[in-house]
């Protein structure tokens, strides 16, 4: 769902990316490509790598202690007591949608298939 392709200036094609999740699709999405355009990450970095969601109601803000059952907690404790002592309601995420991404990386492509859901993109 919620694919979404990012262009560069010359119309080349930069980013390819697209998830499952209910609500939190278009969160994981983004969050992700924006590792890629922003952050400079591989595919694989900006798949694997923690999210944040919030929504209306309820008004928490749901933060992933892990991208894959299994790995230990990321190191977001500060990041979850900053926004506590702000006055948030902060809750952790088992998950915050599912992504599957490609970037264009020298030469080609880069892929990766999120380990929430524990895929691979075809070829490996």
């Amino acid at each position: 769902m919620s694919p979404t392709i990012a262009l560069a200036a010359d119309g080349t094609v930069e980013v390819v990316a697209g998830g499952s999740g209910g609500p939190r699709i278009i969160t994981g999405t983004v969050q992700a490509m924006l590792n890629v355009l922003v952050f400079d990450m591989s595919a694989e970095e900006a798949v694997e790598s923690p999210r944040f969601h919030h929504q209306w109601q309820p008004d928490v803000l749901a933060l992933e202690t892990s991208s894959r059952a299994g790995a230990p907690e990321t190191p977001l404790s500060a990041i979850r007591e900053t926004l506590r002592a702000k006055g948030h309601e902060v809750a952790d995420a088992a998950s915050v949608g599912v992504v599957q991404l490609i970037r264009r990386v020298s030469g080609g492509y880069g892929a990766a298939s999120d380990p929430r859901k524990g895929g691979a993109p075809a070829g490996r």
